[in-house]
């Protein structure tokens, strides 16, 4: 996502990102800071998770059951990078897509990084 941010220049402003990085990333949050329309989180209560939904139009997510189905509780656009070495994400994903108009991307796709910034701004 830093090198998302970084090199396209369409996504520097008009927009607001708030990236959850969990428990185990907490020190990328300091290449964030030279931006100022990022705000980083490292673990967030389920109550902090649903203020944060509140906000938010499109969420960039993993294929997980769970956190599919709460985002879309919270009638959010999902762009789904499901995790390569599972099978179900990508059953998951193409579920969202087929029934939501959500977006799937690989991840290990050549050209991963300007197909997630183009679904960010189709989804603005």
């Amino acid at each position: 996502m830093y090198h998302i941010l970084e090199f396209t220049p369409e996504l520097q402003s008009g927009y607001e990102f708030h990236i959850v990085l969990g428990l185990a990333n907490t020190e990328i949050s300091t290449h964030f800071d030279k931006f100022d329309y990022v705000h980083t989180y490292g673990f967030l209560s389920q109550k902090e998770m649903g203020e944060l939904y509140n906000i938010c139009d499109i969420t960039i997510t993993r294929g997980g059951t769970t956190s599919l189905a709460e985002q879309k509780l919270y009638d959010m656009k999902q762009i789904i990078i499901p995790i390569p070495r599972t099978h179900d994400q990508y059953d998951n994903a193409k579920w969202y897509v087929r029934y939501y108009n959500d977006s799937i991307i690989n991840q290990r796709d050549h050209d991963f990084e300007l197909q997630l910034a183009n679904a960010i701004k189709h989804f603005k």
